[in-house]
């Protein structure tokens, strides 16, 4: 379910800037339409800056992952820092929980 201002930005995206929003759905078709919204938002509606945006997007997702296994990781999930709940969110989705307190700070510039 979408929330109900992703859902008013959609609509108004729609409303004023349908152009812009077919512009990125022709370049990226496979993209989730309100994703390209997200990206037009980010950059005021204009086209060549939220397309070269969700492209540098894209292109970093699928350089960093997923993220490779390694001991490092492993090490790190077993410390139980973070885990994902048994239960999900109302709307289905999975819910991570992030123990700070077995993070040593000041290794971390918080």
């Amino acid at each position: 379910m979408d929330e109900p201002c992703a859902t008013d930005a959609a609509a108004h995206v729609r409303a004023t800037k349908p152009e812009a929003l077919a512009g990125m759905i022709s370049r990226f078709p496979d993209a989730p339409e309100l994703t390209l919204i997200r990206f037009l938002l980010a950059r005021q509606c204009k086209l060549d800056k939220a397309a070269a945006m969700y492209a540098a997007h894209v292109a970093w997702r699928a350089e960093t992952l997923p993220i490779p296994d390694s001991p490092e990781i492993r090490t790190s999930l077993a410390s139980r820092k973070y885990y994902i709940l048994d239960s999900p969110d109302s709307d289905g989705h999975p819910v991570v929980f992030v123990n700070l307190l077995r993070f040593k700070l000041a290794k971390y510039n918080v």
